[in-house]
């Protein structure tokens, strides 16, 4: 009776240790698979590339001004851009670079009809801006470089731009005084102190603009060299 017992005791040590043994090579046998699916990292050169070109149809620009003394946003466009760029694919920087624009001042439009006659009399004119123009020098990694023209006066200013669906967006900041515009604002002030006051009953038109520009683009995938 013993030595049965002793054997049933022997053969069922010897299961439980085949059993632990199969669950140890289970999980370590589970932990290669998952070391081996975390795969090949990719490289830059393994991502899809992209060519670019700016389709003319479409430019367009926002500008926000600023009135009264909490800096009120006064917003508009121009209907008249022309780009003097040919229709060619390449990098964003490279189609970017020495992207040439004109801008009839006279095109302003800021939906409303008494400002826009004023903008164009009272300040374009007094600005001696008929066309204001700017040629981009450099563009890399989201920022550039952007030469614009106004009153005669040449400046270089800074913008940062980025892809946003099928639109590369231009984004900058100027301030008129750089060129000059103190006297165009100042006329257009004038023009607008008795009927366009702000909370505190100060009529105030400030040198800052913001501008957005908007290129539509074409896509297509680089082909493989």
């Amino acid at each position: 009776m013993l030595n049965t017992k002793s054997s049933y005791l022997n053969i069922f040590e010897l299961i439980k240790r085949i059993h632990y043994l199969g669950f140890f090579l289970l999980i370590t046998s589970c932990t290669s698979s998952e070391q081996k699916n975390i795969g090949t990292p990719l490289v830059e050169s393994d991502l899809p590339k992209y060519d670019y070109s700016i389709d003319t149809i479409g430019v367009s620009i926002l500008w926000t001004a600023y009135k009264f003394t909490n800096k009120t946003s006064v917003y508009g466009t121009f209907n008249e851009i022309n780009l003097n760029r040919k229709k060619v694919f390449g990098p964003i920087e490279n189609i970017l670079r020495h992207l040439k624009l004109s801008i009839p001042t006279a095109s302003v439009d800021s939906k409303n009809e008494i400002r826009d006659f004023k903008l164009r009399t009272y300040f374009f004119k007094v600005f001696n801006t008929p066309v204001i123009s700017g040629t981009i020098l450099k563009a890399k990694e989201g920022e550039g470089n952007v030469r614009i023209t106004m009153n005669n006066i040449s400046r270089i200013v800074p913008f940062t731009y980025s892809l946003q669906n099928e639109n590369i967006k231009l984004f900058t900041h100027i301030n008129l005084q750089h060129w000059d515009g103190d006297k165009a604002i100042k006329t257009l002030n004038g023009e607008c102190y008795k009927i366009d006051k702000g909370p505190d009953g100060v009529s105030k038109l400030w040198p800052e603009m913001d501008i957005i520009i908007t290129l539509p683009v074409s896509i297509k995938l680089q082909k493989k060299k």
